[in-house]
C-alpha cells in the first residue's frame, strides 16, 4: 500500500538562490547579492533586516563563518611599513603580512583578556613589542591600526639606512666595475 503525504505536515523549506538576485536598496543597490562584502551581508543579518533572509543565504552559500577579528586595510599598510621588521623576525614560514596580523591580533587579545598585556588608558593593546589600536564598537574586533613600540628595535630612517648601506654599495660598485660587467 502507498503512504499518502501527511496534510498536516509542514511543507518543505525553500532554499533561496542568490545567483540571480540583486540588492535594491542602499549603498549597494544594483548590486548582484554574490558580490556584496561580507561585512554589509553580516549587518543585514545582525540588523534583522527585511531581507536578512537573502543576506543569510548568501553568506551560507559562500561558506563564510563569522570572524574572531577583522583587519583594516590600514591597519595592513601600516604593519607594511612600521613593523615590517618585526613580521620578519617572528612570522611563521610563509605566513604573509595579513595573515600574521590576523594571529598576532589574536594573541593581544587573548592576553589582555587574561590580564597578561598592558592597556593603556586610551585603550590601546601593549603586546610583543607593538601596539594595537582596535575599534570594540563593531560585531567583531576589528584592527585599526598598529604600530611599534619606542625602543623596539624600531628601522631606522632613510638617512641613517644610506650612511649604514654605503659601504656595502660600495663594495658591490668595485665588485661590478672590475668584473666588466660580467655578471
Amino acid at each position: 500500500m502507498v503512504q499518502l503525504p501527511d496534510v498536516h505536515a509542514p511543507p518543505p523549506s525553500r532554499k533561496i538562490q542568490t545567483d540571480d538576485l540583486v540588492c535594491d536598496f542602499g549603498k549597494h543597490n544594483g548590486t548582484p547579492y554574490t558580490r556584496l562584502p561580507v561585512s554589509y551581508l553580516h549587518w543585514m543579518v545582525a540588523q534583522n533586516h527585511s531581507r536578512a533572509d537573502i543576506a543569510q543565504a548568501e553568506l551560507d552559500r559562500r561558506g563564510t563563518r563569522t570572524p574572531e577579528l577583522d583587519v583594516s586595510g590600514h591597519a595592513v599598510d601600516r604593519a607594511s611599513i612600521k613593523c615590517h621588521h618585526i613580521w620578519s623576525q617572528k612570522r611563521r614560514l610563509e605566513e604573509g603580512i595579513h595573515s600574521w596580523l590576523c594571529r598576532v591580533a589574536k594573541e593581544a587579545i587573548d592576553a589582555a583578556s587574561e590580564g597578561e598585556n598592558v592597556v593603556d588608558d586610551q585603550g590601546r593593546v601593549h603586546h610583543g613589542g607593538m601596539i594595537f589600536v582596535f575599534d570594540s564598537d563593531s560585531e567583531w574586533p576589528v584592527l585599526k591600526t598598529i604600530y611599534p613600540e619606542k625602543g623596539n628595535g624600531a628601522p631606522l630612517g632613510i638617512l641613517e639606512l644610506i650612511e649604514a648601506k654605503r659601504p656595502a654599495w660600495a663594495k658591490a660598485r668595485r665588485a661590478y666595475s672590475t668584473s666588466k660587467g660580467n655578471w
